[in-house]
């Protein structure tokens, strides 16, 4: 007996004749996700941001003259503290 016939008794149903999930299948068709998405469209957001304007350009700074409050300081690198 073959192996087909075999399966054929035991289940009923032969492998080599039609099977019910070779037919069109009802999520083949078109998708609805397929289609145009409103996302992919031109973005709000992707524009020119108001923050991004372009700053000024700094001048040079005025020099920096001696602070009125600050005190020299001396290092002492020696141990001769007569200054």
């Amino acid at each position: 007996m073959a192996q087909g016939e075999l399966l054929a008794d035991r289940w009923g149903k032969p492998f080599g004749g039609p099977k019910p999930f070779g037919g069109p299948k009802p999520f083949g068709g078109p998708k609805p996700f397929g289609g145009p998405k409103p996302f992919g469209g031109p973005k709000p957001f992707g524009g020119p941001k108001p923050l991004d304007r372009p700053k000024p350009l700094e001048g040079p700074k005025p020099l920096e003259g001696p602070r009125p409050f600050e005190v020299p300081r001396f290092i002492v690198v020696s141990g001769d503290r007569s200054i």
